[in-house]
């Protein structure tokens, strides 16, 4: 069994961009968290919402990727994509290794995203949530994201939907009065 930090990421960890190397690992990691059956073991599954691969490393070469690593294996990632039209960095695809999730490993990551925002001089984040995912809608609400009633259908890249109405609620959190 591993060792678990009881809080973050800890002192072995490393937190850096991904390289074009950590490709697979990512790609391998969001598809078990997501889609996989030890995905189900994390409360980020989405087993029952939608089937099929979410991601390949083709797919996410061209994103920008924040991951932590842990004694050399990845346990978190997290990307991003400015958007400078709306002043906004989108941050999508915050996964964290089931076993290691509940250590703030997905808070770290997420606040590593938003000082990215900072640093391209943006003044909000946005996040996509599946809309039956109350349990984490409320886990970005707790970080100061805010639902104004924002919905997008589900792009047919991600996999195939099993709910009837499967759709993304969009959640902004303003930098600016953020604290």
């Amino acid at each position: 069994m591993e060792d678990r930090p009881k809080e973050g990421p800890g002192p072995a960890s490393e937190i850096r961009l991904a390289t074009e190397s950590d490709l697979q690992d990512i790609s391998d990691l969001i598809n078990l968290t997501y889609s996989g059956y030890s995905g189900k073991r994390g409360w980020t599954s989405e087993v029952d919402l939608i089937s099929g691969q979410k991601v390949t490393p083709k797919s996410i070469e061209n994103n920008k990727c924040i991951i932590i690593k842990k004694n050399g294996k990845l346990v978190g990632s997290v990307f991003s994509e400015p958007r400078f039209e709306s002043d906004c960095l989108y941050i999508f695809g915050l996964t964290v290794r089931p076993e290691w999730q509940n250590k703030k490993i997905g808070s770290d990551l997420l606040f590593a995203a938003e000082i990215a925002a900072r640093i391209e001089k943006l003044s909000k984040t946005e996040v996509t949530v599946l809309s039956p995912r109350k349990e984490l809608l409320d886990w970005y609400k707790r970080r100061g994201y805010k639902d104004y009633g924002v919905r997008m259908p589900v792009p047919e890249n991600i996999g195939i939907p099993k709910v009837k109405d499967l759709e993304f609620v969009v959640l902004t959190k303003d930098l600016n009065c953020a604290t």
